[in-house]
């Protein structure tokens, strides 16, 4: 697919970017007058010459109408910073309403800006606009340089518009407009893994291996490996990993998280045994990351004894568990029938300075009601508002659900009634249930009528 340009950009009339709002002038009348000498003091003479202080879009425009009063203006490099500072704000429109007022005033642009430009445009969903920039920019002599082409790859590739970002590395490629660099190749190989197009992205890495100038590092492979053990295949990864090694890349700690993942989730532990074996006579230390991967490989492939040794051996010798491993494990636990261990583990928390949050109830909630200890589930709603955990309506579908399993159908209602006092609703499986539950055993109750009431009341069954 070919991408067409429109007409120059620096010819479109009256607003040249019209589904941008017009630039906010009302900000120039800033009631503190007296900060425009603060302003050139502290940005355009002193240290802070990239404006990393500037906070406040307000104050980013005030300081850009004393740059182009300024007779002779200011380097490019203090607007490029300006722009950088308003764009780091988040205020990808205003950056380009800058811009737009930095051509109008004659000032030089270079590379740099447009670079810039081509990131806010991007991040406003407006690749179609980079293009057009860069075609009336080209026209006046300004050659794009690498950032900003790799800016136009992500942005292409964060549309989904894969065919697109093809296209445009061919192109760079085969008419050598800039040379690649590794964050380039990285955005490549990120953007077809995303799009499910890994083997392309293992093809461009063959490519760039044997001619490129540039040649992939250790985050291109990461981003392969992950990518085919997230799409279960995991004996290609574990090639690829060879190969890399073959290459001299020496694998790092998130290739062989990447991996070890992959191998749990593909039920094959005594192969992850022997990868973090390797990972650590390679020198590679395991991280947070990996033993929490690990935590939850052991858990879901019913080893849980395995998995509380390894978290006990973490709080005895680091790194510390943080409160996603105590979950994993906890988790653990109730697949594993041992409810007893998992209230244990929650209740020792705080001893380790942790506190459980809305993870930790809900795999507590969901545990208690499969075992059938609903009660205790229930009072896991009081710890929650005891400890300022939001309740929401999860919780009190699960809570339902877990009372009629047990055919108690009257604390079911009740609970409902609570949840709908709340504001929450009773999802469809959770109505279903309901209904078939209490219609088949008490078809004539006053349960049946407050249930119908409650659904008859709540907007989201009658829209």
């Amino acid at each position: 697919m070919r991408l067409i340009v429109g007409g120059s950009f620096l010819n479109w009339p009256g607003n040249i970017l019209p589904f941008l709002p017009k630039f906010p002038f009302s900000a120039l009348f800033h009631n503190d007058v007296s900060v425009m000498p603060n302003i050139h003091d502290s940005y355009l003479h002193h240290k802070d010459s990239n404006f990393t202080s500037v906070k406040k879009l307000d104050d980013a425009i005030l300081l850009y109408r004393h740059m182009v009063r300024m007779k002779p203006f200011p380097h490019i490099f203090q607007f490029n910073h300006l722009l950088n500072a308003i764009v780091k704000m988040g205020c990808y429109s205003d950056a380009i309403s800058v811009y737009k007022e930095i051509l109008a005033s004659g000032v030089a642009i270079n590379q740099y800006t447009l670079s810039i430009v081509a990131n806010s445009l991007t991040r406003l969903h407006q690749v179609d606009l980079v293009f057009a920039v860069l075609g009336s920019h080209l026209k006046l002599g300004l050659v794009p340089d690498v950032i900003l082409f790799t800016t136009l790859l992500k942005g292409l590739f964060r549309q989904a518009r894969v065919q697109d970002g093809i296209w445009l590395f061919h192109k760079l490629l085969n008419e050598k407009l800039c040379d690649l660099s590794e964050v380039t190749l990285l955005v490549l190989i990120d953007g077809l893994c995303k799009a499910g197009h890994t083997g392309e992205a293992i093809n461009l890495l063959r490519l760039f291996q044997e001619k490129g100038n540039c040649k992939p590092n250790v985050y291109a492979y990461n981003t392969v490996i992950d990518s085919l053990c997230k799409d279960k295949m995991v004996d290609d990864a574990l090639g690829l990993l060879d190969k890399m090694m073959q290459k001299g890349i020496s694998p790092n700690v998130v290739t062989y998280s990447s991996m070890l993942e992959g191998l749990f989730q593909a039920g094959r532990c005594a192969d992850a045994e022997k990868l973090f074996n390797r990972m650590v006579e390679n020198q590679v230390y395991p991280n947070l990351v990996t033993y929490t991967i690990i935590l939850d490989g052991f858990c879901k492939n019913h080893h849980v004894p395995q998995a509380l040794s390894l978290l006990r051996m973490m709080e005895a010798n680091g790194p510390i568990p943080d409160i996603i491993a105590y979950n994993t494990v906890i988790n653990g636990l109730f697949s594993d029938g041992k409810s007893c261990s998992a209230i244990e583990l929650l209740n020792a928390l705080p001893s380790k300075g942790l506190q459980p949050g809305t993870i930790t109830y809900k795999t507590m909630i969901r545990g208690l009601c499969q075992e059938g200890l609903v009660e205790g589930a229930k009072d896991m709603i009081k710890e929650m508002e005891k400890n300022g955990v939001p309740l929401d309506g999860w919780v009190y579908n699960e809570l339902i659900r877990g009372f009629l399993q047990k055919k108690e159908h009257c604390d079911a209602v009740l609970l409902l009634e609570e949840m709908s006092g709340l504001g929450f609703s009773p999802d469809s499986s959770t109505c279903e249930m309901l209904l078939k539950s209490i219609v088949l055993r008490e078809p004539d109750s006053t349960l049946l009528h407050t249930l119908l009431n409650i659904i008859e009341n709540d907007e989201k069954f009658r829209s």
